[in-house]
């Protein structure tokens, strides 16, 4: 089964306003999307409100999420970010460090855990992949 939703218009208004558009494809018990954070993924998990969301994947049967976010800032600030409010939201981090180009964050709380990667893109954005397991 392949269901296709899509919300909204992407562009500006001619005032200024800018919208996103919402995107959702589901095939089986895998869900992906663009645009919003997914159903089920924890409302109090820390997003910089300056950040984009970009592509996005939930599979239901694994309890497996993963969130592709864009942060108009240097890749230092974003992981001073999630490094505070991961652990201001009840999570441990359990790795944090720099691999290459990428500084890793793996972090947990019961029932949950994840990972990002965090990479300062050519364009001056941030992009942090999540990863987010809860069982």
């Amino acid at each position: 089964m392949l269901a296709v939703a899509l919300a909204g218009c992407n562009g500006d208004d001619g005032n200024g306003t800018t919208s996103t558009t919402v995107t959702t494809a589901v095939s089986g018990s895998v869900i992906f999307g663009s645009g919003s954070i997914p159903e089920g993924f924890p409302s109090d998990f820390p997003i910089p409100g300056a950040a984009t969301i970009g592509s996005t994947l939930v599979d239901q049967s694994r309890g497996r999420y993963e969130v592709i976010l864009f942060i108009p800032s240097e890749r230092d600030a974003a992981v001073v970010f999630f490094e505070g409010n991961l652990e201001n939201a009840g999570y441990t981090i359990t790795a944090d460090g720099l691999e290459g180009d990428l500084w890793r964050i793996e972090f947990e709380r019961p029932a949950e855990r994840g990972r990002m990667l965090i990479q300062l893109e050519d364009t001056g954005v941030t992009s942090v992949a999540i990863d987010l397991t809860i069982e």
